[in-house]
């Protein structure tokens, strides 16, 4: 009689994508929404640089710029992608090191410069409220949790993603697989809607409020990108996206009211915020995914900086201008600026000091051995070399056994580097590089 064997069932593996893919598109997109917050920053955002009202000088332009403050959603849905994909396969350290090293370096040197211009020469159209001690508790990226005032506005995007790294590190804690990211992604978001309409401020800004939607959306088109396609990831997309377009309708809406100073059509930020949707799936997942070139990766390495330092900096640039060379030669000449240090912190600051910093916190986070008497009162057996009439012999002893000269154990990890491994992607900063972690990687981030 033939008998029928009931094992376990078979379990495939996911469809791997090739190692050392670079998605150039992704990089560009970056860029892109970067110029974009650019653009609302100083043509939309309420501001003084002009001398008069923004929206008084650019009527119509900022009518449409003023949904450049969309991009910041936009870098949230690609910081879901990339962080998912960087932290993949790592451990828990390892993450943590590489988002130290990518975040930092800019972040400090951008502080420092903004501080410093607006502490000693306090332009009025910064105004004059910021503090020395707040200058400095925004070089811990924290500062917002301690009440402290942003040295530059566009700051909270970064301790939003902060948060982010917190939960993606909590569940790297526990092991990363596709079922645990499926039901991170799935539930995450209800529970910062429900910390919300339970007025629970410290749980729901932990959990990011709204915003989760975005991040979620990141990490389910990576699943989708790392595995191949299937029904339920793309109807868990489908649930992100209804939940998006109700933030769009309300929240989002708000927002550019504030921003333009009269009534703006729903419809019309449920469709931008649709568009950021569907940019980041061609760019990952569908033919286009395959355009890199090396120019790409080099703007894409622009965005980071260029977030951080363009704000108070280009304000100043157009409010010393405007009355001499007029208005648009004025706005050119700020972005011209922007592009100019972001790339010198790009050169000069990221490049050398990100794989030290990664290196040394990588360094910092591994184990320490306990030292050699330690481990022979444990009683544990050790590899010995044995000095013995000008000769040596290798064997193995205890605590009870001849005193050793060395531990082979000991020796190695006496000498032994350790050469730190730089991250492959970011948000607002962080190469869409896949498959390689020798990379550099750049809103993070808006």
């Amino acid at each position: 009689m033939r008998t029928i064997s009931m094992g376990r069932p078979r379990v495939y593996p996911p469809r791997a994508r090739k190692p050392g893919r670079r998605l150039g598109l992704l990089d560009l997109l970056r860029f892109a929404a970067a110029l974009a917050v650019v653009a609302f920053h100083f043509t939309a955002r309420p501001n003084r640089s002009f001398g008069i009202d923004v929206n008084e000088v650019f009527p119509d332009l900022g009518t449409l710029t003023v949904y450049g403050s969309l991009g910041v959603e936009l870098f949230f849905i690609i910081s879901g992608f990339v962080i998912l994909a960087s932290v993949w396969g790592r451990s828990t350290g390892e993450f943590v090191a590489s988002r130290v090293a990518r975040l930092f370096p800019a972040y400090w040197c951008a502080v420092v410069l903004t501080a410093a211009m607006m502490l000693l020469f306090r332009p009025a159209v910064l105004g004059n409220s910021l503090t020395l001690g707040d200058a400095i508790a925004n070089l811990t990226m924290g500062q917002s949790a301690v009440g402290a005032r942003n040295v530059d506005g566009v700051y909270w995007t970064l301790f939003m993603e902060l948060k982010f790294y917190l939960l993606v590190a909590l569940l790297a804690l526990l092991g990363i697989n596709r079922v645990r990211v499926i039901t991170f992604a799935s539930l995450w978001p209800f529970m910062a809607g429900l910390a919300g309409q339970a007025d629970s401020e410290l749980l729901s800004g932990l959990l990011c409020g709204r915003y989760s939607i975005f991040f979620c959306t990141g990490m389910l088109l990576f699943l989708i990108y790392r595995d191949g396609h299937s029904l339920l990831l793309w109807l868990l997309v489908g649930m992100q996206w209804a939940l998006a377009m109700q933030f769009a309708a309300t929240s989002l809406k708000a927002g550019l009211e504030r921003s333009a100073g009269h009534e703006m059509p729903a419809g019309t930020a449920m469709a931008v915020v649709t568009l950021c949707f569907v940019l980041v799936g061609a760019a990952t997942l569908t033919p286009l995914s395959r355009l890199s070139w090396r120019w790409m990766t080099f703007v894409g390495s622009l965005t980071y900086p260029l977030y951080l330092i363009h704000e108070n900096w280009g304000w100043v640039v157009i409010s010393e201008l405007h009355g001499r060379i007029g208005q648009l030669p004025a706005l050119g000449a700020a972005v011209a600026a922007s592009l100019a240090v972001a790339m010198a912190i790009h050169l000069w600051v990221e490049r050398p000091l990100a794989p030290r910093l990664r290196t040394g916190v990588l360094k910092g986070l591994q184990p320490v051995a306990p030292p050699l008497e330690e481990r022979f009162l444990q009683g544990a057996p050790h590899r010995l070399t044995l000095r013995t009439g000008g000769s040596s012999r290798s064997g193995t002893a205890d605590s009870n056994s001849a005193t050793p000269v060395a531990t082979e154990g000991h020796v190695a990890a006496a000498s032994t580097g350790d050469t730190g491994e730089h991250d492959c992607l970011a948000a607002f900063a962080g190469h869409a590089h896949l498959g390689r972690r020798d990379e550099v990687g750049g809103p993070g981030g808006p």
